[in-house]
């Protein structure tokens, strides 16, 4: 009995572990505070797909693609250990024609070409970035410890 009870002490709190860990979250139109909070963390670009081509995929897997956002408002990126971006995130909003306010999150890497991304979503425990433009490519990246 008291062998069970140890067990179910230890297995109980990994499900639950586990079971938060999973998220599906639509960002885009939420609040600026509310996207700032789900981007913040460590992230490896997994894969990008769409564009121009809308059903090619790039897989950036072994790439060390990782992104360091802070607070939200602050980003450092690093390509194969190589500190390419750290600089100020710019939010401005966005209104479409039917009145749909989005925020776009805006920052230039040290070559000073811009990037401009809405945040659109958390699905399982993944980032998921849009191009802010037409054609635009997602980004998958998932969360780093």
């Amino acid at each position: 009995m008291a062998l069970g009870m140890a067990a179910l002490c230890f297995i109980l709190p990994q499900c639950k572990k586990h079971a938060t860990r999973l998220k599906n979250i639509t960002l885009y139109g939420q609040p600026l505070p509310v996207i700032q909070k789900y981007v913040s963390g460590t992230w490896k670009l997994e894969y990008d797909y769409g564009g121009i081509a809308a059903n090619q995929r790039t897989d950036f897997h072994d790439k060390d693609y990782i992104w360091q956002i802070d607070n939200g408002s602050h980003i450092k990126q690093w390509y194969m250990g190589n500190l390419i971006t750290d600089t100020t995130i710019e939010w401005y909003q966005y209104t479409y024609g039917g009145g749909d306010k989005i925020f776009v999150m805006k920052f230039y890497e040290k070559r000073m070409y811009p990037y401009n991304y809405i945040v659109w979503s958390i699905v399982n425990d993944s980032l998921v970035l849009r191009d802010f433009g037409s054609d635009p490519v997602t980004y998958r990246f998932s969360k780093q410890n």
